[in-house]
């Protein structure tokens, strides 16, 4: 990567064009990739999008439901639903949605969504017995996100308009909804799982002289390059877990 300048939305040079691997206890849990101080991977999707590579525009290609893909495959099953496509109830205040879209230009916002991404996500990461918690203090972090006086911090909200989410009720719906993977939440790292794949990602990827950063379950790459990225992934995905049929991929652009 060091061969290849990266600039970010206001032009400056992401200093930073070298990936570690960081894990959490042993060599089984966790092992995501990340540039020297993470610069890349916490920027908003937005401004990973305006970075240039070599002086090309970028996109971004990502795995779409990345661990509830990874869990539909590991257990033999075909992912034929919305994994998301669940009930959540909560109070919804629909304008203070629309005034959040229209001032930080967020057709595509959906809080409802992305509590439900959150559910799923923290039911395969999190221990059962404190996985409520774990999604009522993700959505208290939020309010002080809202509040932010600083606009480049508020823009970050996920769950603007939402207010006393049934959380258990959520867990319920979504685990009946995904019955098939049940079996599988809070089993395994699924953290790790990921790494797996972005490392057979990364090796293709160098083969094909590709410079690409990972972004968890999605690359950033030049947006010329993004056919031969979507091969590589499947490719991986398929040398990594055995087959991709669940695998579905988004390719993402300004």
């Amino acid at each position: 990567l060091e061969t290849v300048e990266f600039r970010d939305k206001k032009g400056n040079i992401i200093e930073e064009p070298f990936l570690r691997r960081i894990y959490n206890v042993d060599l089984d849990h966790g092992g995501r990739f990340y540039t020297s101080r993470g610069v890349v991977q916490n920027m908003s999707k937005q401004d990973r999008l305006s970075i240039t590579i070599g002086g090309e525009p970028s996109a971004e290609v990502d795995i779409h439901a990345c661990h509830a893909t990874l869990a539909y495959t590991l257990a033999g099953e075909y992912m034929d639903i919305d994994p998301y496509n669940f009930e959540v109830k909560c109070d919804i205040n629909y304008k203070a949605i629309d005034d959040f879209k229209k001032e930080f230009n967020l057709p595509e916002y959906d809080p409802l969504r992305n509590i439900k991404k959150k559910i799923t996500l923290l039911a395969f990461t999190t221990d059962p017995h404190k996985l409520s918690f774990a999604i009522s203090k993700k959505l208290g972090d939020d309010k002080f996100v809202q509040m932010s006086k600083d606009p480049e911090k508020r823009q970050y909200a996920e769950f603007v308009g939402l207010s006393f989410v049934q959380v258990v009720v959520g867990i319920e719906t979504m685990k009946n909804h995904n019955h098939k993977i049940r079996h599988l939440f809070n089993k395994g790292c699924y953290q790790n799982y990921e790494g797996q794949l972005m490392h057979n990602v990364l090796n293709y990827c160098l083969q094909h002289n590709l410079p690409v950063i990972p972004v968890h379950d999605s690359v950033v790459c030049q947006r010329s390059k993004t056919d031969m990225v979507q091969d590589i992934m499947n490719r991986a995905f398929t040398d990594t877990f055995g087959d991709n049929r669940n695998l579905k991929l988004k390719v993402t652009k300004l």
